[in-house]
Parts: structure tokens; sequence; C-alpha cells
């Protein structure tokens, strides 16, 4: 919410360097906050790349170089997002095949409404996880470009994956 506010008060001033770094450190480090449960590498990596690009100036080397901070956070927590997305498939295909076995052996059928809230919160994490990690997909090749890059400025696709991700994030949180 944070970097949104920074996106408002650049609204009137593009140029306000107090509210783009608002809006840069805190719309980076958000998805990392989301996934904090096995990703505390990356969020300590983008902390201190962001931290670096805040101090940096106008010194581009140091700008740079915090900039190389980030995207590594940001394929670190890729790289854990889709571990555990792998992880979360293994649990899904045990819980099906044991709903499978309970049915035949017990009479249980998903049309019961326990398995029913189970199926239905599988499937809202399921695309939370999905929303998440297509934005932090989408932020390699973004902070790879470095600062103001072709694709960091191009609107039209930060708002249709950061602005979509977060619309349908916040429903399920």
């Amino acid at each position: 919410m944070a970097g949104y506010i920074g996106r408002i008060l650049m609204h009137d001033n593009p140029w306000s360097t107090s509210a783009f770094r608002l809006q840069i450190i805190c719309l980076i480090l958000a998805p990392t906050f989301i996934a904090a449960g096995c990703d505390v590498v990356s969020i300590l990596l983008q902390a201190a790349g962001g931290g670096v690009v805040n101090s940096a100036g106008l010194d581009k080397v140091w700008m740079d170089a915090g900039n190389t901070i980030v995207t590594v956070g940001i394929a670190f927590q890729v790289a854990t997002m889709s571990a555990c997305g792998l992880f979360a498939v293994d649990f899904f295909i045990a819980f099906w095949k044991d709903r499978r076995r309970q049915r035949k052996t017990e009479g249980a059928s998903f049309g019961d409404t326990r398995n029913k809230r189970i199926l239905n919160m599988l499937i809202a994490e399921m695309v939370a996880y999905l929303m998440v990690l297509i934005l932090c997909i989408y932020r390699l090749p973004e902070m790879a470009g470095g600062w103001g890059s072709s694709l960091m400025r191009n609107e039209r696709e930060f708002m249709g994956l950061d602005g979509a991700s977060l619309v349908n994030i916040l429903p399920l949180a």
C-alpha cells in the first residue's frame, strides 16, 4: 500500500525523489513479505539492494550495484517459490489420492462440506501463489534492465502484471 501511496504522490510531481523511492522500494519488497515463510534470504538481499540504491544518489556505479543485489534477491525468491510450488503440487496429488481412497473405503465424497472447504482453500492458495510468482518473474527482467529500462517504463505491462496481481491477492488474504 505504501508503494501505491508513493505513486499517488508522484502524480503531481513525477520527479519527486522521496515519492519515487517510497514506491519503488515498497513495490519491490511487497511480494517478498507475502512469500516470507521460506524466503528470508531474498528479503535481506532485496532490502540491502534497495538500501544501496536509496543511498546511491546520482552515483551510477552504486545504483547499478544495488540494482544487481535486488535482482539476485528476486531471482532467489523465484527459485524458492518454484521449489515451494513443486512441494505444493506434491501435496495436492497426495491429498487427491487420499480423498479417492477415503471415498472408496468410507463413502466420503467431494460433495461433502469439509472437502469443499479444503478444495476451495487449496484453489485460493494456488491462485495467490501463481499471482505472486508471475509478479516476481516479471520483476526479474524489469530490474535486470536497470533503472529507467523500457520494461520499467511500460505502464500497460506494469499495471497488467503488478496491479492485477495485487487486486487478485487482496481478496484472498
